[in-house]
């Protein structure tokens, strides 16, 4: 699974694309190294994506993070911002 998981990152890196979320965790404060400037102090929402898995999906500084209650559904556009080897999970930039 972790292996078809780095295919389909590598497969959108770069590509803006709208997917449907369900929110698992309330938003945390988005912060970090290499975190960019418009989404750090923002916040970062776990979340599922049907066929994918558990995502991390960072919210712009500047957005209403109070609409990402755990459990709620959402249709994002979102880019590939990296991997999280950690937790092994890809993490999403929100548009």
């Amino acid at each position: 699974m972790l292996s078809e998981q780095r295919r389909l990152a590598d497969s959108v890196e770069g590509q803006s694309h709208n997917v449907s979320i369900k929110v698992t965790t309330a938003p945390e404060r988005t912060f970090g190294i290499g975190v960019d400037d418009a989404y750090r102090g923002g916040s970062t929402v776990i979340a599922e994506i049907a066929g994918v898995g558990e995502v991390e999906i960072r919210l712009r500084n500047d957005a209403d993070s109070g609409l990402f209650r755990s459990g709620s559904e959402h249709s994002l556009n979102t880019s590939l911002a990296g991997w999280n080897g950690i937790r092994k999970r890809l993490i999403l930039s929100a548009q």
